[in-house]
């Protein structure tokens, strides 16, 4: 009986060892392959430059007053520190004119920095969840986690409440090529960050941003408007009384 089990035992580790042997041959070390994660969606460096062309309509006086304007946006990275949780934050300062003759003049600083699984951006002390990592298409994500939904948000001396029931972001398509401004693009990602589906009728909440890998945030469209009209029909282009509509295209950048 002895025998038997010890007989026993020596069949159990000779299997176990032919299995843990037959693994071993068959694994093989896999690189990580960087691409495949879209880190260079959103990329991060001291003195990368991106100049935009903007375009805004913004709308007052309960829609008595329309404004038309068109200018230029220049984004830069002056600098980088790191914060008390070891991320690298990276301070975007940011430009304005209204044409090319016209000295740039600086408006804000805001920051930006990624971590392995997330991109962020702060704008007016606002913080979003701007790009997730690895990116697929069809990917979900609360771009909007740090904000309050009440946060008011003024437009020409109006008050909105802008990111009231915003949906989550969502990657649309990836790895598209795409003509944008002009500009021929291989990859690019698109991002809707909320689409109401003109289903509200005293409020259109829409926001998409669009990013090419290698570059980052290549085109950006808002339409953020309001109207105490609920019964018109016509399109938020004329029935809106307070709110705009931005599109914000690169056409410059190193």
């Amino acid at each position: 009986m002895v025998l038997g089990l010890k007989a026993m035992k020596n069949i159990l580790l000779f299997s176990s060892f032919s299995i843990l042997l037959l693994f071993s041959c068959d694994k093989t070390i896999e690189e990580f392959d960087e691409s495949k994660y879209g880190y260079d969606y959103f990329p991060l460096s001291v003195g990368n430059t991106w100049v935009y062309a903007v375009d805004s309509t913004i709308y007052d006086d309960e829609g008595a007053t329309i404004y038309n304007t068109s200018s230029f946006v220049q984004e830069k990275i002056a600098g980088m520190y790191v914060d008390d949780t070891g991320d690298t934050i990276y301070k975007l300062e940011r430009y304005w004119r209204t044409s090319d003759s016209m000295d740039w003049e600086i408006t804000d600083v805001w920051t930006t920095y990624k971590t392995q699984a997330q991109a962020f951006r702060t704008e007016e002390n606002l913080k979003f969840v701007k790009f997730v990592f690895p990116m697929l298409e069809g990917k979900r994500w609360n771009g909007n986690l740090y904000l309050d939904e009440t946060t008011i948000v003024s437009v020409s001396g109006e008050s909105l409440i802008m990111f009231a029931g915003w949906d989550d972001y969502k990657c649309t398509s990836l790895d598209v090529a795409e003509e944008i401004g002009g500009i021929n693009y291989s990859n690019v990602a698109t991002i809707l960050q909320t689409d109401d589906g003109g289903n509200n009728t005293v409020e259109r909440r829409y926001a998409l941003e669009k990013y090419a890998r290698g570059v980052g945030l290549i085109y950006k469209e808002y339409e953020i408007l309001d109207t105490q009209n609920s019964q018109s029909e016509a399109p938020w282009s004329e029935k809106a009384e307070s709110g705009f509509i931005l599109k914000q295209t690169l056409i410059e950048h190193n």
